[in-house]
């Protein structure tokens, strides 16, 4: 279970001894249900909310610019694992569906961790050539030797980035404080676009289509938000193959078919 909490776009504060401040009501959708929190006053009894919502507390969405007082006991959960779940999808859409020879496209992920074998997994079933640029070439060979052995895959690992425009795409999960000053012609799929200068950047990949669970929310529920907060539900984690609809290319939202059209088309091929 999880709550979004709405209310008015104000700061709120602890407080409320004689009102609450608040009311609850449960609504279900497939798959489970969820509490929706109307804020009802500045100051509200914070302690006595999060006793109401049990384990919602720890999952909860705000609607809105609505600020809570600090140790409330409120929990807003994390998009990093599903942020990194949408970035892999959207990637892997682009490479499967561009019309572009599949004998003609290249690829490079930047790993310097050796952290992102999945992604390098995903790209490679749709790449001529995968080049992993990393500081952990042993456990990337291993890699390579296995997903040859399966599908052929032919993967490139160095410790350098170089030509780098003669990808499709380059992409970093994490960004490395890169300065390429305007020197690189493709784009950068990352999760830290600040990270990166000079350079176009594919970020913020959200919007995916949830409809299946059914879920009638206020306005003013980030998207994002609420695929970490259902994903976060062991019944909903299939949402990890969901693909995002849109995204963020320098600070323009875009969807993917769009980049498909204007940048992976036959169009734009070399």
């Amino acid at each position: 279970m999880f709550a979004v909490i709405t209310g008015k776009e104000q700061a709120y504060q602890k407080g409320g001894l004689l009102r609450k401040g608040y009311g609850i009501k449960t609504i279900p959708y497939k798959g489970g249900s969820y509490r929706v929190v109307s804020l009802k006053r500045r100051r509200v009894n914070w302690k006595k909310l999060v006793s109401e919502l049990g384990a919602a507390s720890s999952q909860a969405i705000l609607c809105g610019d609505i600020q809570l007082p600090n140790g409330c006991g409120i929990t807003l959960p994390d998009p990093a694992e599903i942020s990194y779940a949408f970035l892999k999808n959207a990637v892997e859409f682009l490479l499967k569906s561009t019309p572009v020879p599949i004998q003609k496209r290249s690829a490079t992920v930047i790993d310097l961790r050796g952290v992102y074998h999945d992604l390098a997994r995903a790209m490679a079933k749709h790449c001529a050539l995968l080049k992993v640029v990393t500081l952990h070439r042993e456990s990337y060979e291993h890699l390579s030797e296995q997903l040859r052995e399966e599908f052929g895959a032919v993967m490139q690992i160095t410790d350098v980035l170089d030509h780098p425009n003669d990808n499709l795409m380059i992409v970093s999960p994490k960004g490395f404080g890169a300065d390429f000053s305007g020197a690189l012609s493709v784009p950068v799929f990352t999760l830290e676009p600040d990270q990166f200068k000079g350079t176009e950047t594919v970020s913020g990949f959200s919007g995916a289509d949830l409809s299946s669970f059914g879920l009638s929310l206020p306005d003013g529920v980030d998207p994002l938000l609420l695929a970490a907060v259902l994903y976060g539900i062991e019944a909903h984690r299939e949402l990890k193959n969901f693909v995002p609809e849109k995204c963020i290319w320098d600070n323009r939202e875009i969807t993917l078919q769009n980049i498909l059209e204007e940048r992976f088309s036959l169009d734009t091929e070399d």
